[in-house]
C-alpha cells in the first residue's frame, strides 16, 4: 500500500473547476448509499496482460480531508473463495463491492464506498481530457499478440486505449516505479470522476445521486 497526499496547485484548480461544473448538471440515475461514506475507493478496470479484467489503478479518497491514497495493485489481500491474493484481482470476483471489501481488509476499517470506471468509460474520459500526461520511469514494452506497444522512458501523452496497454506492462516495474505510475494515473482518475456527466455509461458505484454529487465537492 502507498500513500500520496501531493496534488499540486494546477491539478487542484482544474479539479475544483470541473467538479463545480459537473455538480451543477449532474443527474446520474444512481441508487445506493444516500450518505457519502468517510472513504470512497476510486478504481479503473482494464484487461490485464492475461486478458482478465482487473483494477490496475486503485485509490481512495478521504471524504473529510480530500486526501487521496494510492494502492499497489499487486498488494497482497485475501479474496474469499479464490486462490488469488492481489488487490488487482478482486474485481473479477465481485466487481466494485469486492474491491471495496479488499480495501477494508487492508485497512482494517469499515467498508468504503466505490466508484469504478470500466474500460470503455475510462478510455473515453482520458480521450475527452486530451490524453493522459505520463512520465514513465523507463521504457515499457507490451505485446498484445497482435501489436507491439513500446512506451519510451520520460514524458509522453497516452490516449485512452494506450493507457490500458501501458498498465499491462506496468505490473513488471519495481515497487517504486509502480508507485510513481499509479500516482499519475490516480490524479487522472480523479479528474475523470470530477468530470462525470449525466448518464455517463460505464461507471459502477454504490453511491446514490445525492452522495455522488456530494463526492464531487470533495475534489
Amino acid at each position: 500500500m502507498w500513500r500520496a497526499a501531493g496534488w499540486g496547485a494546477a491539478v487542484a484548480a482544474v479539479l475544483a473547476a470541473v467538479a463545480v461544473a459537473a455538480a451543477l448538471v449532474l443527474d446520474l440515475p444512481l441508487t445506493g448509499r444516500d450518505t457519502l461514506p468517510a472513504t470512497v475507493v476510486l478504481a479503473v478496470a482494464c484487461a490485464g496482460e492475461d486478458g482478465a479484467v482487473g483494477t490496475p489503478v486503485v485509490a481512495s479518497l478521504d471524504s473529510a480531508s480530500g486526501a487521496l491514497a494510492v494502492y499497489d495493485p499487486l498488494a497482497e489481500v485475501t479474496i474469499p473463495g479464490t486462490t488469488y491474493d492481489q488487490l488487482r484481482d478482486a474485481y473479477p470476483f465481485g466487481g466494485g463491492p469486492a474491491v471495496a471489501a479488499a480495501i477494508a481488509r487492508l485497512e482494517g476499517g469499515a467498508t468504503p464506498g466505490y466508484v469504478v470506471f470500466e474500460q470503455e468509460a475510462w478510455v473515453a474520459a482520458v480521450d475527452a481530457a486530451g490524453g493522459l500526461e505520463l512520465d514513465s520511469p523507463r521504457t515499457v514494452d507490451v505485446f498484445t499478440g497482435e501489436q507491439l506497444y513500446s512506451f519510451p522512458r520520460g514524458e509522453q501523452v497516452l490516449s485512452g486505449a494506450e493507457t490500458c496497454e501501458y498498465l499491462k506492462g506496468a505490473v513488471f516495474l519495481t515497487d517504486t516505479e509502480r508507485e510513481r505510475i499509479v500516482e499519475q494515473f490516480a490524479e487522472a482518475l480523479a479528474v475523470a470522476v470530477a468530470a462525470a456527466g449525466p448518464d455517463t455509461p460505464g461507471i459502477v458505484t454504490d453511491l446514490s445521486e445525492q452522495a455522488f454529487v456530494e463526492l464531487l465537492g470533495r475534489f
